[in-house]
């Protein structure tokens, strides 16, 4: 039978699923060999949260990228993500800044994707993605609503396809097919894109992501996103090993080696207990998925960050009211950056208490077509008045952002001579940030009782800590004159 390949995108997606991006390059470095002896058909990397690899583990992106590119000797290493500030507004060139980037650093492919299927959009992506050396991966995102048919997705396939990208991927990131939708779905992009290879990229966020991406399979896409436990499922993807496994029995040829991971699993597993991290797991089935739509990865966040400013038992309120803000903004499809507007702007109708009084600058913009021109006409239009009905909407509109070129952007920053890598620096991270980073080190697992004990201690607030026993005494922390001991 025909051969299933795999693309693992533990250290891009799984992490930023399982762990809310809190897996630093450092961590990615050691594992990052034996991910080259798999037999993957790539290793997916990103940007993943430059706030994090900048300002709290303090690692050169690009450095680290090029330690990881250094290590991935025999798979091909692909990027997926915009540049190191995917959320703040810039010049619309940063995006191809990052594309020539990272082929510069060695990826060899990119997958992108456009929050409504625009074609045009995808052109405009192709053509930067091409200049810069990379192969394309048009992302078909998917969603489910009374906008998103088959006849939708037969007419934004034709409209990929006629771009002859590398492969077209249909991207689940919500978690929302089921093995029925895909039966007819799968069938329509296949008939409508002939000729170019189809991938398929897939989140388990209602726990039924395996059997879903196992039919995906038999309708015959054969190239599958996977991650490695414990960054699998938790709203990521399917475990590589029970879809290899299921595959296999499938009568699928499979010639991934996944039996090579297990230091990988444990040495990340590690990671996670030391620094209290999640585990990996499949989840129960929740219906509501289906209702509000967001991704896993942000529902975790979302979740952390309500429980910081004291509204943590409002997630439910919360996830209700998504779904409700979803349907007034006309269905928009649930991935960056506007699953981000959603889930914002559904937390500000909770904690104010009226819908819509408060809303975001995002959202204004939103409303005026400036994250996608179909908005104007889908979304709900007394909401939308509502939205634009107000003085900072009138001043949002009336601003203009200017949007030099690459060109302009080095004249404006250092000159000519300036290299891609430090005028992306300096047009998005400030001065004091870029001083302070350091190449990434691997990170490392520490086995001893007495060491994870003091870890665990540590996380507990103590400023002091003392350990004794028969053969060693350990004291920790500072103090003042007029503070005791806290932990013993």
């Amino acid at each position: 039978m025909a051969e299933v390949r795999f693309v693992d995108v533990s250290i891009r997606d799984g992490q930023l699923s399982v762990w809310a991006a809190s897996m630093s390059i450092g961590m990615m470095l050691k594992a990052a060999p034996v991910l080259d002896e798999v037999g993957f058909d790539a290793i997916e990397c990103g940007w993943n949260n430059p706030e994090k690899n900048l300002t709290v583990f303090r690692e050169h992106p690009f450095d680290g990228y090029r330690m990881l590119r250094e290590r991935f000797k025999k798979t091909p290493m692909r990027f997926h993500g915009t540049g190191l500030q995917a959320f703040k507004p810039g010049p619309s060139v940063m995006r191809a800044l990052a594309f020539r980037i990272a082929a510069k650093i060695g990826a060899t492919q990119t997958r992108f994707s456009d929050p409504w299927n625009q074609i045009h959009i995808w052109e405009r992506r192709m053509g930067e993605v091409r200049e810069a050396g990379l192969d394309p991966i048009i992302n078909l995102a998917f969603s489910l609503s009374p906008r998103h048919t088959d006849e939708y997705y037969a007419e934004r396939a034709r409209g990929a396809a006629a771009l002859k990208p590398f492969r077209i991927c249909l991207k689940d990131v919500d978690g929302l097919l089921t093995v029925e939708r895909v039966r007819t779905l799968v069938p329509t992009i296949q008939a409508n894109a002939p000729g170019i290879p189809l991938e398929f990229h897939g989140h388990d966020t209602t726990g039924i992501a395996t059997s879903v991406a196992l039919e995906v399979i038999r309708l015959g896409i054969h190239i599958i996103n996977s991650s490695i436990p414990p960054l699998a499922y938790s709203g990521a993807q399917p475990s590589v090993h029970s879809l290899a496994r299921n595959a296999r029995a499938m009568g699928y040829d499979v010639n991934t080696n996944e039996g090579l991971l297990e230091p990988v699993t444990e040495y990340w597993t590690g990671i996670a207990k030391q620094e209290g991290l999640p585990i990996g797991a499949p989840v129960e089935y929740d219906s509501r998925q289906y209702l509000h739509q967001l991704p896993g990865g942000m529902i975790n966040n979302l979740r952390r960050q309500l429980g910081e400013v004291g509204y943590g038992h409002r997630i439910d309120e919360v996830l209700e009211e998504a779904g409700r803000v979803r349907v007034d903004l006309g269905y928009p499809i649930m991935i960056t950056p506007l699953a981000q507007f959603v889930g914002t702007q559904a937390t500000m109708n909770v904690i104010v208490g009226e819908r819509y009084k408060e809303v975001s600058d995002q959202v204004i913009l939103y409303a005026l077509g400036r994250f996608g021109e179909e908005a104007v006409t889908v979304m709900d239009q007394d909401v939308r008045a509502k939205i634009l009905d107000r003085s900072q909407a009138r001043k949002v509109q009336t601003e203009r952002p200017p949007d030099p070129t690459i060109e302009e952007l080095r004249k404006i920053y250092g000159g000519s001579d300036l290299s891609d890598e430090e005028l992306m620096f300096r047009v998005e991270v400030d001065e004091e940030t870029r001083k302070k980073l350091v190449p990434p080190t691997e990170y490392k697992v520490w086995n001893s009782p007495v060491v994870s004990l003091v870890q665990q201690l540590a996380q507990t607030g103590n400023r002091h800590i003392h350990v004794v026993r028969p053969d060693m005494t350990l004291s920790m922390g500072s103090t003042r004159p007029d503070e005791s001991t806290d932990a013993e």
